[in-house]
């Protein structure tokens, strides 16, 4: 009986296994690349990086290949701490800008970008890091850190 347990996990371990493509490496070139935020759906590997030199922020959007599709995309020049997010329909590039957090959203796959609506203050405290994710029902949960009093940081969600 234990026989037959294990072959019958065994047997549905390789019914059920994955496959995954090897390791690539990108054709990105960021000379200026400080730190960035991936997500991915099934339209590819969408990609902010911040650039350390002029506070940049650009998008790229990768194949499985790890091939860029299409040319990088200066989301802000003056952002700090990206975050993306989304769904197959909608993605959301998201910064800190000087006491706001701000961003852009795009609807064509990340061809073009409109900025988001409204933008969140959250005062004059130093901000730290901030990230976002979004729910089957498309809304954006967004997650940020604050120095509220030194040398301690709160965390926010909204």
């Amino acid at each position: 009986m234990k026989k037959l347990f294990l072959l019958v996990i065994l047997c549905c371990s390789f019914l059920f296994a994955q496959s995954w493509n090897n390791e690539v490496t990108t054709t990105m070139n960021e000379p200026y690349f400080y730190t960035m935020d991936m997500f991915t759906n099934s339209n590819g590997h969408h990609i902010l990086i911040f650039r350390h030199q002029g506070n940049t922020i650009v998008y790229y959007k990768l194949n499985s290949q790890g091939e860029v599709q299409g040319n990088p995309i200066t989301i802000t020049d003056e952002g700090f701490f990206p975050a993306i997010t989304g769904s197959n329909e909608v993605i959301y590039a998201l910064y800190f800008i000087e006491g706001t957090i701000t961003g852009k959203y795009s609807t064509d796959k990340g061809s073009s970008w409109s900025d988001i609506p409204y933008d969140l203050s959250i005062g004059s405290n130093p901000c730290s890091n901030i990230d976002a994710v979004t729910d089957s029902y498309g809304s954006v949960h967004l997650v940020y850190a604050t120095k509220d009093s030194d040398p301690h940081y709160k965390t926010y969600y909204i």
